[in-house]
């Protein structure tokens, strides 16, 4: 274990950054194969050793964020091994994140010199959020080894934002689905010719937008999630982003005024229609109306299929929890009140979930 003295000392190396882009120690260009990473030589024993880390990683993050992690930190134990550097110097890491984000860096220097900028997907390299979770993850393999976080150390953070202010561009934020949009969504799916379909893509927008789920929360919606109690209606949400330890939420549902927004109406006609009794509620349906598929859909095939409704520009499935929160707020609602719904534990996330239809609401209108 390499002593905080040691880390200090090795931080002492790390220099803001100047006009020019030198090339990195870990040149590491060839790892990128369709934005996937590709693990290097790693030897046997070192493999083994990682794997155990990896365990014991998986007990203290949720399994989405062991997902994300992963990948990361194979890769960047495969390089010092490969290397032959201790993973657990400051120097390590840093050389580590500037191999990742130097073909950006060297992507943004040249659109500032007059080439044609690529669209935010086929940018190479790492951008901002993709190196913090990088270094989140690399924070949480020395966390298990009781070592302190990068973060403790003056060095450290200095580079770092030297490094995410050349990095800093327009973050590409996904459009809210608000109410008019609702409404323009659900009269497609009571137009869906395969009226199955069209009663599951209803219930399952609805209750997305409704209860501000997130994109897996709403695949892993049960059958039995929604519920009633003493004449009230919820949705129970058993582990999320912000419930680490599985408590579970229990996110109250309301009649809408429009009928043709109510949540737990749509709800009802959809489990009546589909016969679903357990299980996850909404599944794939084929061209026929038949339910093929005892799994519920994946984050991705709900975004398919918002799509398929609302033709706004830059969503996702992710769009109708940004919706709700950005409605709600344009509606007069305080944060404390969004926040029981939409379950961030801050009213600055609450806020940063805001869309530009809120900021212009909320400015103070023409001066002149």
């Amino acid at each position: 274990m390499t002593s905080p003295s040691t880390n200090r000392a090795a931080t002492m190396l790390i220099e803001s950054f100047d006009d020019g882009i030198p090339l990195p120690i870990y040149h590491i260009s060839e790892l990128y194969e369709d934005g996937q990473y590709r693990r290097i030589r790693m030897p046997d024993l070192q493999l083994q050793l990682v794997e155990d880390l990896l365990v014991r990683i998986g007990w203290v993050v949720s399994p989405g964020t062991m997902e994300q992690y992963t990948p990361y930190i194979r890769n960047y134990f495969s390089l010092a091994a490969d290397s032959d550097r201790d993973p657990f110097r400051l120097s390590t890491l840093r050389d580590w994140i500037y191999a990742l984000a130097y073909p950006r860096l060297r992507y943004l220097a040249d659109v500032a010199d007059g080439a044609e900028p690529e669209p935010p997907r086929h940018q190479p390299g790492l951008g901002k959020s993709s190196l913090q979770v990088a270094i989140a993850a690399i924070t949480q393999a020395w966390a298990v080894n009781n070592l302190q976080a990068p973060s403790d150390y003056a060095p450290w953070r200095k580079w770092l934002r030297g490094l995410m202010r050349r990095l800093r561009q327009e973050q590409d934020r996904k459009a809210a689905i608000l109410r008019e949009d609702l409404l323009h969504i659900i009269h497609g799916c009571d137009q869906n010719p395969n009226r199955l379909t069209g009663l599951r893509d209803r219930a399952m927008l609805l209750l997305g937008w409704s209860a501000a789920l997130r994109r897996s929360e709403i695949g892993a919606v049960l059958v039995d999630h929604v519920h009633e109690a003493n004449g009230r209606w919820f949705c129970r949400v058993p582990k999320s982003k912000t419930d680490q330890m599985g408590a579970g939420f229990m996110v109250p549902l309301y009649a809408a005024r429009d009928p043709l927004l109510d949540p737990i109406m749509s709800w009802h006609r959809w489990i009546t229609a589909a016969g679903l009794h357990t299980g996850p509620a909404f599944r794939a349906i084929t061209a026929k109306g038949t339910i093929t598929s005892e799994r519920g859909l994946t984050p991705q095939a709900i975004g398919v299929i918002l799509k398929r409704y609302c033709f706004k520009q830059n969503i996702s499935a992710h769009s109708l929890r940004i919706g709700y929160i950005t409605q709600a707020k344009m509606d007069g609602f305080e944060n404390w009140r969004v926040r029981k719904i939409s379950r961030h534990q801050s009213d600055k996330m609450v806020d940063a979930y805001t869309r530009p239809d809120q900021h212009h609401r909320e400015g103070p209108g023409s001066l002149v």
